[in-house]
């Protein structure tokens, strides 16, 4: 027996489809905070063209940027004040999993007055406020990785701990996401194939985790199949209007699954290295550590584990019925050269020194994760993942 709840999600994914943006905030409310990111939007134009449909349909404005990647608790609780103050009923997320995260992390703080930070929720706290409810969210992403506009998590880092654990409450699905393909198609490689990876890791690691069912794994060997077939022609090629259309889709199917099956020992180890060293994007750190990661499980993991990454093996060219764990790790281990993710640790900076201390925080702010990987390592076993990535 399973469950699989998916509340309602208005999806909308075509060419265009910003221009729908205006009416449904204005179904939303009357006055829409939008959330962005530090520049990107502005520049294609993007963020005046918004805030100008929103005016024209009666929607007062408040604009909210400057969110950098690893968004922190400083950036939510400013926007969630400058928001109270101006009265917004309607919180929207335009641009990166980032400002996304941002936004529904406001959104929450709108919906509970009396919180202080956005830290209070955190559930790292001995005592963390209880999530109950988010003011309505409208999720418009710039990028086909994070997912988060399809999930009811957010993920903020503390730059005074370096902890950076995710949160969530089904009151935090967007009400409508709108994945305009021309939008996510101003991508540059880098980030292109750093969202990219994002998308392969979410659906291969809700394929093995203790929560997947038989709807999310077909959820996941999908993503997985058009994220092997079509990240490296969208890395390579921008305008392949094929390949940006498909990789949205991957996205969403994605998020779906980060939502019923959500992430394993890959995100629980990388969540901190960016929580620590905030220059390494999310995408890259997952790059780096899930080689490590999926060596790790393979070496260790149960039968049934090693036959679901024979299944994803299949979808990434291995003949049906002749997939292995292996080969699984192999293809993975391809797709990253072939996008140019070949780093290390230790290309940012990271040092062997503090490498307990990262650890450390795996343990504490993303047990979680661990608890639903096919093999929880020790506090030693995830230091010397951290060692062989560097």
């Amino acid at each position: 027996m399973f469950e699989y709840r998916i509340p309602d999600i208005n999806l909308i994914l075509g060419r265009g489809a910003i221009r729908q943006l205006a009416s449904v905030v204005k179904g939303f409310g009357e006055h829409a905070l939008v959330v962005t990111g530090r520049a990107s939007m502005k520049k294609l134009g993007i963020l005046d063209r918004v805030l100008e449909d929103l005016r024209k349909v009666g929607v007062r404005v408040t604009h909210h940027g400057g969110v950098s990647p690893n968004p922190s608790v400083e950036i939510v609780d400013k926007g969630a004040a400058v928001a109270a103050e101006a009265g917004c009923d309607v919180v929207v997320g335009l641009g990166g999993g980032s400002a996304i995260d941002t936004a529904k992390a406001i959104a929450v703080m709108l919906a509970h007055p009396r919180a202080s930070s956005i830290w209070d929720f955190s559930p790292t706290n001995q005592d963390p406020t209880p999530i109950e409810s988010a003011f309505p969210i409208i999720a418009v992403p710039s990028t086909s990785g994070t997912g988060s506009h399809q999930t009811p998590y957010y993920v903020i880092t503390n730059t005074g701990t370096g902890e950076k654990p995710g949160n969530g409450h089904r009151s935090i699905f967007p009400r409508l996401a709108i994945v305009d393909l021309d939008i996510v198609s101003s991508m540059p490689p880098q980030l292109t194939a750093e969202t990219g990876f994002d998308v392969m890791a979410h659906a291969l690691e809700g394929l093995v985790s203790a929560n997947a069912n038989d709807i999310s794994d077909i959820h996941a060997l999908t993503a997985i199949e058009l994220v092997w077939t079509y990240l490296p022609r969208a890395y390579k090629n921008g305008d392949d209007e094929e390949a940006r259309e498909r990789m949205a889709i991957a996205d969403s199917l994605a998020g779906w699954v980060l939502s019923v099956a959500d992430t394993t020992l890959p995100h629980a180890i990388s969540h901190p290295i960016s929580g620590f060293y905030p220059g390494v994007s999310h995408g890259m750190s997952l790059a780096i550590l899930t080689p490590a990661a999926m060596r790790f499980t393979i070496d260790r993991a149960s039968q049934e584990t090693l036959r679901r990454l024979g299944r994803a093996a299949e979808r990434m060219g291995a003949g049906m019925g002749t997939g292995s764990a292996a080969h699984c790790l192999e293809q993975i281990q391809e797709l990253l050269k072939r996008i140019g993710l070949t780093k290390r640790l230790g290309d940012f900076g990271v040092e062997e020194g503090r490498i307990n201390e990262v650890a450390e925080s795996c343990l504490s702010a993303m047990s979680e994760d661990l608890d639903r990987s096919p093999v929880r390592p020790s506090f030693e076993e995830i230091v010397g993942l951290y060692r062989e990535a560097l």
